[in-house]
């Protein structure tokens, strides 16, 4: 007997194992589904035989599931579908081969779909059938009745008796034996009201309870949350057990009987502050947010020492942005219940979301402690460690959440955001799509798993995400504002800048992304330029405007200093467009967005409209940081042998970011010695240290070679000027986050600069005999060291900002010239104006000490005080000099801003043309190319306002008064020249479709400058007045086409210095030169799917006009000229892999 026993255990054992193995193991992965998440209790069948399901185990094809009541499932098929499954519900697996269409049969119940394979899913029901395409629907079905409810994408419904074709927002039924036919359903979205996560509001202050509610806590506590509400429905109905009762079943989904509890709770008391907070926790769930803060208020002034008021009221607040006063009710409901572990670990996730990673980590801990087997807390840990980038740890810790609670969509995304981050992109994107059906309604989730489908260049994927987000929350900022950068890079510019617009106006007016969540950090996608936006449009002005703005919001802002950085194109911003970029770098967190080596050329106008590239690469951003490279390649080839290239290698790997960039630009020029050549090498790495402290190191090597480029309206051009200039850069950065709201910033430059001018000229005399040949030579070598700290203090209504920084600098000088008359005997001139040998050192030294605070005192109302203290030194010149600092800006009405500013500056010497400095104030620029030592008093007002959504239009005046060092070589002598600036700019931009933009500027600047006879260099101009007005018409078509076409006049008036020793007696010592003149533009492209790249073919100075035009001189080195009298034509390709 004993022995028959044993064999059948032994058989009942071996049929058992095989069973297991036959629905776990031995079931091949192509052909079987997983459960990736179970709450409460689910069996599944296979070969006729029932038994319990298994959090993560895989059912194989012919499966049957049925879910228990007070319970919910989640199934992952092979062919990516997601199918979240409610309370009562059996489905069979019937086909869900990979390689083969998904065919469903849905026996009774209702689940929530989520697929993404079009035409390759059927599901059955015993009244109708689905056949959708490529979307997210859900189906019920009953004994008499189904429906079915489409949110993206379209399904087809049908049976024996008819069909319908449902698109999204749309909804139908069909009664047994009867065709399918539409029905109107006003809120579409709460059909799925079972499938949403409701935050858990259960007190952890169970000594006053019963033994009996007790016992069904502990059952919730331990995963057994069917169980719970199956002993709680069992139990006479009192205070605590509707409470208890009404928590979970809101946890479950159970919506309707949770209202059914709460009523009853709020009919004996109605100022019940628990029931409040349940109504509350579920209005926001359902995005009534106005309704959940009122009731979580109302929550809280009925029971202030409520702990679940104060969560409500926590969540409420979080919701609308307000991360700090979601803070406060989070901290309060810890003194409240300093042993209740999930009040903890909510405090946690808030800490998070404010930037207090230390205390957040502190508190998660306490919470962990009080029960380690809390879902949240594990979470809340894993983002701190994801913050520290320990992609490891916090992987473990996400793991560990799924396990605790497989339906909290938290712990779901931050396992997908861990494993995008660690380089496993469709990995981490497979746990999006489980945390959005988790939680469906959730706005947030839904733009991140947007993002993933973005990564992934599943460009419909990433559109259906976020309009499904902006619907689910159309006050959440976060959808438009990642909608707006995918519809650039799909050539809607446009729209994306209604978009972004929109992201604006729902983030309180700050132009720079700000999450509601924060807790993954969001690197990426706060470093991506969206200045690209803008400048595909042309409209500079709006860009600039935005940029500022973000600035005052958040001068640590990384984002906000690249925006403004890649929207000054003026020729003498080069110091304030590469001081904004230093910036960036120094504030950003570890990412791959690229370094571009020309970003801080003087020439970056120029080059990038007749180079191999834009300024910016937005559309090659990755809106996720994760481990990985990317390559970004662009050329360009044109007229008169114009070449270019550019090739920037970037990537990330845990705690380091590296780019390696190459440019080269090349150009013949359209006349004799006007060639242009330069080489820009650029390495650049980042390493974070912790998460508060990164350290930087870049290396950067230029080389230029050019004839006499610059235009001039006299038409002088020298033409034996050669230059050249090498300069080796070596600068290291520090940035150390001290808390949330302080910053400390470090940069320090080393560089070498060698620069070679020589010339051979034929100088017309009064006579021959006066005229003469002159050769000349200019050399420098130099060795600077410059060094800066800053302290960024930024607090909601008061920013401080203040800095030091030092410059070294000493130079081998020598400057020479010959000159020889050009008639027989061929005698050396003696006079020392043209015949001389100065060889020489020269010694700078610079210190200064800055600061700056903004007070937002009124609504609307931006003031900035600044001071700064200049101490220069060179081996002619001493300047002490103490810089006062005024800005206001002021918002009278919605899309008004006026500006106003006045300041005084001095034109320091810089390293590398690059300071942390603030470089505006009120919007206005303070650091001008110029010349050292040049002493500066500014006065400026602006004007910006958008009509509507389709028209801008404003303007700004600045007047500059101007006192620089005026020197000659010949006879060392240094003196003051003064110059009078006046800049004058109005604007109209309008996008009347959303596939043309229309932009209209008036651009007017003038300068006189002092000049001293026989000393001022002839060739400068000493006054000039240019009239710009560039008029353009852009046009963008969804398949990629793109085109512009620009018309732009100019009219200068130039006024010149007559060397009197050479000129005819009675000369004057003034000649004036006029042009006026119009130019043509004209381009055309296509931008590839996928974000692959673009190609483009362009034409400047279409009809070949011949003019003569007036290059500004204040530039460092040779400057190109944006306009050039002949036709030019290039064509252009840009890559990303």
């Amino acid at each position: 007997m004993r022995a028959l026993i044993l064999l059948i255990m032994a058989l009942f054992a071996g049929e058992s194992y095989s069973e297991t193995e036959i629905a776990g193991a031995e079931c091949e992965e192509a052909r079987a589904a997983r459960l990736v998440s179970l709450q409460g209790s689910v069996s599944v069948e296979f070969n006729h035989r029932w038994r319990a399901a298994v959090l993560d185990e895989r059912l194989c094809e012919g499966s049957r599931v049925k879910v228990e009541a007070n319970s919910r499932v989640s199934l992952q098929l092979p062919n990516d579908e997601i199918l979240r499954l409610d309370k009562e519900t059996v489905l069979s697996l019937n086909g869900i081969s990979q390689d083969q269409p998904t065919v469903l049969d849905l026996v009774k119940g209702f689940v929530h779909f989520l697929s993404r394979t079009p035409k390759r899913l059927t599901v059955t029901t015993p009244i109708a059938n689905a056949g959708p395409e490529g979307t997210e629907f859900a189906l019920r079905v009953d004994d008499t009745q189904a429906a079915l409810w489409v949110y993206e994408g379209g399904v087809r419904f049908f049976n024996a008796q008819g069909s319908v074709s449902l698109q999204p927002g749309q909804s139908a039924e069909a009664g047994l034996g009867q065709a399918p036919r539409a029905v109107i359903d006003l809120r579409p979205a709460d059909a799925v009201s079972w499938a949403l996560y409701y935050p858990p509001l259960v007190s952890a202050n169970a000594s006053s309870l019963s033994p009996s509610l007790q016992s069904a806590l502990l059952d919730y506590r331990q995963g057994r949350i069917d169980a719970a509400l199956k002993n709680l429905d069992a139990l006479p109905e009192s205070r605590d057990s509707l409470k208890i009762r009404a928590a979970l079943r809101l946890i479950v989904g159970r919506v309707e009987a949770a209202k059914q509890d709460v009523a009853a709770l709020l009919a004996a008391d109605p100022n019940d502050a628990d029931a409040l907070a349940l109504q509350s926790v579920a209005a926001l769930t359902l995005n009534a947010k106005d309704d959940a803060l009122a009731l979580a208020r109302r929550a809280v002034a009925a029971s202030p020492q409520s702990v679940p008021a104060q969560s409500a009221l926590s969540y409420a607040e979080q919701s609308r942005f307000e991360l700090s006063n979601a803070l406060q009710a989070a901290v309060r409901a810890t003194e409240l219940a300093p042993e209740d572990a999930l009040a903890w670990a909510r405090r946690a996730e808030l800490e998070m979301a404010n930037g207090l990673t230390d205390a957040s980590l502190a508190s998660a801990q306490k919470a962990s402690a009080l029960d380690p087997n809390l879902e949240r807390t594990q979470s809340v840990i894993g983002f701190a460690e994801l913050a520290r980038v320990n992609i490891d740890a916090a992987r473990q810790h996400f793991e560990n959440a799924v396990k605790l609670d497989s339906t909290a969509p938290l712990a779901r995304l931050g396992l997908g955001l861990a494993k995008i981050r660690a380089g496993e992109l469709e990995e981490g994107r497979a746990d999006l799509e489980i945390a959005a059906t988790l939680d469906p309604g959730n706005s947030l989730i839904r733009s991140y798993l947007g993002k993933a489908y973005y990564e992934e260049r599943r460009d419909p994927l990433a559109r259906d995400q976020f309009d499904l987000a902006k619907q689910r929350d159309p006050k959440d900022p976060t959808p438009y504002f990642y909608d707006a950068i995918r519809k650039q890079t799909t050539n809607r510019p446009v729209e994306a800048l209604h978009d972004m617009q929109q992201a604006i106006e729902l983030n309180d007016n700050r132009a720079v992304y700000r999450s509601e969540l924060q807790l993954d950090q969001d690197s990426a996608a706060r470093t991506a330029n969206m200045a690209r936006i803008y400048n595909d449009l042309g409209f500079g002005r709006v860009a600039l405007k935005e940029a500022w703005k973000s600035l005052a919001s958040d001068a640590t802002n990384p984002s906000a200093h690249r925006f403004l950085s890649d929207t000054y194109r003026e020729p003498r911003f080069r110091v304030a467009r590469a001081s904004e970029l230093l910036q960036a770098q120094l504030l950003q967190p570890i990412n791959i967005t690229p370094v571009q080596p020309q970003l801080t050329d003087e020439n970056i106008g120029f080059l990038n409209n007749t180079g191999s590239g834009s300024i910016s690469n937005n559309e090659y951003d990755p809106l996720y940081t994760s481990n990985g490279a990317h390559l970004v390649l662009n050329g360009a080839y044109g007229s008169r042998n114009t070449k270019s290239d550019t090739a920037v290698v970037s990537g990330v790997y845990d705690h380091l970011s590296m780019s390696f960039g190459q440019f080269h630009y090349q150009t013949d020029g359209f006349r004799e010695n006007d060639d242009y050549r330069q080489d820009v090498y650029d390495v650049f790495a980042q390493y974070a240290l912790t998460e508060r402290f990164n350290i930087q190191l870049e290396l950067k090597s230029e080389d230029i070679r050019s004839g006499d480029v610059p235009l001039r309206l006299d038409g002088y051009h020298a033409q034996n000027l050669r230059q050249a200039i090498e300069q080796d850069t070596a600068r290291v950065g520090a940035h150390y986050k001290i808390d949330n709201k302080q910053d400390l910033v470090f940069s320090s430059f080393y560089t070498t600069r060698n620069d070679v001018s020589t010339d051979f000229a034929f100088v017309q005399g009064a006579t021959p005999s006066t005229s003469f040949n002159k050769s000349t030579f200019v050399g420098s070598e130099n060795n600077n060291f410059q060094t800066e700290f800053q302290y960024l203090y930024n607090a909601q209504k008061l920013d401080i900002l203040s800095g030091v920084g030092y410059l070294a600098s000493q130079s081998d000088d020598l400057i020479k010239s010959l000159s020889r008359r050009a008639v027989f005997p061929f005698d050396v001139r003696r006079n020392k104006r043209f015949t001389y040998f100065i060889p020489g050192q020269s010694a700078e030294s610079y210190f200064n000490w800055y600061g700056y605070s903004k007070q937002r005192l009124l609504p609307g109302v931006l003031s900035t005080l600044g001071l700064s203290l200049d101490l220069y030194r060179d081996t002619h010149v001493e300047l002490h000099q103490l810089n006062p600092k005024f800005g206001l800006t002021w918002e009278p009405i919605n899309d008004l801003l006026l500006r106003g500013a006045f300041f005084r500056t001095l034109k320091r010497p810089l390293a590398a043309n690059q300071t942390i400095e603030p470089t505006q104030v009120a919007g206005f620029n303070q650091f001008y190319d110029g010349i050292n030592g040049s002493s500066a008093w500014q006065y400026s007002v602006g004007l910006d306002y958008k009509f509507n959504r389709f028209v801008y239009a404003g303007g700004e005046a600045i007047w500059r008064d101007i006192s620089q060092i005026q020197s000659s070589f010949s006879s060392n002598v240094f003196t003051r020249q003064n110059r009078d600036e006046q800049s004058y700019i109005a604007y109209v931009y309008a996008t009347p479709t959303d596939m043309l933009s229309l932009k209209a500027e008036y651009r007017y600047l003038r300068f006189d400058s002092s000049f001293i006879v026989n000393q001022s260099v002839s060739s400068d101009p000493s006054a000039v007045a240019t009239h710009q007005v560039p008029i353009s018409l852009n046009i963008y078509h969804p398949n990629g086409i793109y085109g512009r076409f620009t018309a732009t006049w100019v009219n200068q008036q130039v006024n010149y210095v007559t060397d009197l020793d050479i000129a005819p007696a009675g000369t004057s010592p003034i000649t004036k030169k006029y042009e006026d003149f119009w130019t043509f533009d004209a381009s055309v492209g296509f931008r590839m799917p996928k974000r692959l790249g673009t190609v483009s073919f362009e034409v400047r100075n279409l009809f070949d006009n011949r003019f003569g035009f007036q290059s500004e001189f204040d530039a460092s080195g040779p400057q190109l000229s944006a306009f050039i009298p002949e036709r030019q034509m290039f064509a252009k390709l840009t890559l990303f892999y």
